[in-house]
């Protein structure tokens, strides 16, 4: 059953790093050499992304439009089993919060699935990865590894895997965020749903 749609006041900064696979342990090993510390088991993370017939949501996070919301549904594991979230992600300028509604009884055919109150978004994308979850207390930080990308087209079933690491570093604090580890050099903006939507050639990118 749905729960009421909840505002989140914790806005957080963000910043995201892409790192060739190939350099995953040495990247790890560089983070706990730092502080970095494991707070939870690694799990399969799965995103449902939704979009309208334009792909707005995709076009204003690819032009980096400062004020802009994505939606998607997510859920855990390797199996879909009904029971997941749907969330509101809200970007205003550099910093993100969500809204989210969770749910335990949804149709468990991805294709025929239906952003709440959101009559005009249709379900485009499934991203799934395994994610490892880590804390820095000296920075107050938390982070993410994200390894085993796949993108799979809801329509086509056509599925891209992607060799690549994405790391996220999260804080409620902007300047707690500029000691990062040396390895860490290069921030990009990147996003998961326009990589899905790209890599599976599902717009022209006539922008």
């Amino acid at each position: 059953m749905e729960r009421q749609l909840k505002n989140n006041s914790d806005w957080r900064f963000e910043k995201k790093f892409i790192v060739e696979s190939h350099l995953f342990t040495s990247v790890l090993k560089s983070f706990l050499q730092d502080g970095w510390y494991e707070i939870f088991p690694d799990r399969y993370v799965n995103s449902i992304y939704f979009d309208d017939i334009k792909f707005t949501s995709y076009y204003e996070n690819l032009l980096g439009i400062s004020d802009r919301t994505k939606y998607r549904l997510r859920f855990y594991g390797e199996t879909f089993k009904g029971e997941g979230v749907y969330e509101c992600k809200i970007r205003h300028s550099d910093v993100n919060t969500k809204k989210t509604i969770k749910v335990s009884d949804l149709n468990l055919d991805l294709v025929k699935l239906q952003f709440p109150k959101m009559i005009t978004l249709s379900p485009v994308v499934h991203v799934r990865y395994k994610r490892k979850y880590f804390f820095n207390s000296i920075l107050d930080c938390r982070m993410t590894i994200d390894s085993d990308l796949e993108y799979k087209c809801l329509n086509s079933k056509n599925l891209i895997k992607d060799d690549k690491l994405v790391i996220e570093i999260k804080s409620n604090n902007e300047n707690s965020q500029e000691n990062l580890p040396a390895i860490l050099s290069f921030n990009t903006r990147n996003s998961k749903y326009c990589s899905s939507v790209s890599s599976l050639n599902l717009v022209e990118e006539g922008y």
